[in-house]
């Protein structure tokens, strides 16, 4: 991967960090933020020295944080040492948007379950978030795929939904109609009608499908630069 010089803005200098407790979670939110909001675009590559001192932190909690967004897929280890932002190929996406469904599809099965023994989770009932943003969807989804209890789907999830954010996240505002079947599938799911949520669901994951419009974009790749 060629690099060229990158200068950290805003998200990065923002505010200082004065709870040395909680310094390291709070490097790893500040670096996730970055990622996910294309701050950090993908292809930089990101090096520990120039980090920690845009931060004005030691290298250990800069060092914990990137082995933590490592874990979430959200940077990568490089050949020859270093981490970076990966570039998603057309093909990642697609991969990516398959596993999600897979997963998702699983989770209905298991919540339509919840519903029909009455057994509504406080996060399945709260209604998912009226705004058009990436974010909002992803978390009502995070938050149903959680509520249905299955930790090894939980687990597997926690490797897509980082990834699937940071993509939703550079594609724009959400469509109105992907918002409005997301109060759909909630109404369903509470009355257990696991025939219609399905349909729902899979209506959505082609609107996401086409929204991305991923032949049309081709590799989702932007220039690579170094932070430093």
């Amino acid at each position: 991967m060629q690099a060229t010089a990158w200068r950290a803005g805003r998200p990065l200098l923002e505010g200082g960090i004065e709870e040395p407790p909680a310094l390291g979670g709070l490097v790893r939110d500040r670096l996730r933020d970055a990622v996910m909001s294309g701050e950090i675009p993908p292809g930089a590559r990101l090096r520990q020295v120039a980090l920690a001192r845009t931060l004005g932190v030691s290298r250990m909690p800069v060092r914990d944080a990137i082995s933590a967004l490592v874990a979430e897929s959200l940077l990568v280890e490089l050949p020859g040492g270093g981490v970076g932002v990966p570039v998603l190929t057309a093909a990642d996406v697609q991969s990516l948007l398959s596993v999600r469904e897979v997963l998702e599809r699983h989770a209905l099965q298991a919540l339509v379950g919840h519903a029909r023994t009455g057994g509504h989770s406080p996060a399945v009932v709260s209604p998912p978030a009226e705004t058009a943003t990436a974010d909002a969807h992803v978390r009502f989804h995070r938050t149903l795929c959680q509520a249905a209890g299955d930790r090894y789907l939980t687990s597997a999830l926690a490797t897509v939904w980082p990834s699937l954010g940071r993509l939703m996240h550079g594609a724009g505002r959400l469509p109105e109609h992907v918002v409005a079947l997301d109060a759909t599938l909630h109404r369903l799911l509470l009355v257990g009608d696991r025939r219609r949520a399905a349909t729902v669901l899979e209506e959505q994951f082609a609107l996401v499908r086409r929204w991305l419009d991923l032949d049309a974009r081709g590799p989702l790749t932007l220039r690579c630069e170094e932070v430093g």
